[in-house]
């Protein structure tokens, strides 16, 4: 959706109608109101269709690309290019710049920092999200297990997303950690897809239920990766 185009020039005739959103405001209509080209809510696709557009309207407004845009390695063979995200190095580097966080909003950029890595380093997801609930009031403890995670990187710098030639058949793995977390004493259910010997989908996120027993969350967590095969079928 081009947002230049996006203002109806009117209003409704409702009593209910939305505002033009701050920063996007036609000076010459600003009580006009936004027109839905097409529904994405709901679509797998969204999130990725939204970026798509939204990227390409803020770099034609002058915006430009960050340096973690322009960071990624491809790696090829003749049967296999494997992608690595080189940005990883900067926050490495940035991190064992001192011995330690001089303020909270130091803290806070190292750990949103680390979200770009799970671009290609899909392992890391699960833990980097969980350092995030904590970014509003982070403590010491929270501090050492961001520490944690970059050793972990630190010695996997190889690791990347990788794409090979192969049979044309779905796989999928799954497992899950019954109450693994010791605050609300959820399970902890993962899964990951693959079409040949190539990485399709992926998931690890906890249960929004207690389970019983370590049977039934794991019988959760097949339930999961039956309906993600279901569906991609």
């Amino acid at each position: 959706m081009d947002i230049s185009n996006a203002f109806l020039h009117g209003t409704l005739e409702e009593e209910v109608y939305m505002d033009q959103p701050p920063g996007f405001i036609d000076a010459s209509f600003p009580s006009d109101v936004c027109k839905l080209q097409k529904a994405l809510y709901g679509l797998k696709q969204a999130p990725r269709t939204w970026f798509s557009i939204f990227s390409k309207f803020l770099l034609s407004q002058g915006f430009c690309l960050s340096h973690s845009d322009s960071s990624l390695f491809v790696r090829k063979t003749s049967s296999t290019i494997t992608i690595i995200l080189i940005y990883v190095n900067d926050i490495l580097f940035t991190s064992s710049d001192s011995c330690f966080i001089a303020s909270l909003l130091q803290q806070i950029s190292l750990i949103g920092g680390l979200q770009y890595l799970t671009i290609t380093r899909l392992d890391l997801g699960l833990a980097i999200n969980q350092a995030c609930q904590h970014m509003q009031a982070p403590t010491n403890g929270h501090f050492a297990q961001v520490k944690r995670l970059l050793r972990y990187v630190k010695g996997t710098l190889h690791y990347g997303l990788s794409f090979s030639l192969g049979p044309f058949f779905l796989q999928a793995f799954t497992d899950s950690n019954w109450a693994s977390d010791g605050l609300d004493r959820c399970s902890i259910s993962g899964f990951c897809v693959y079409l040949g010997p190539n990485l399709l989908s992926w998931s690890a996120k906890k249960q929004p239920t207690v389970s019983c027993s370590s049977i039934e969350a794991e019988y959760r967590s097949m339930a999961y990766t039956t309906a993600e095969l279901c569906w991609i079928q």
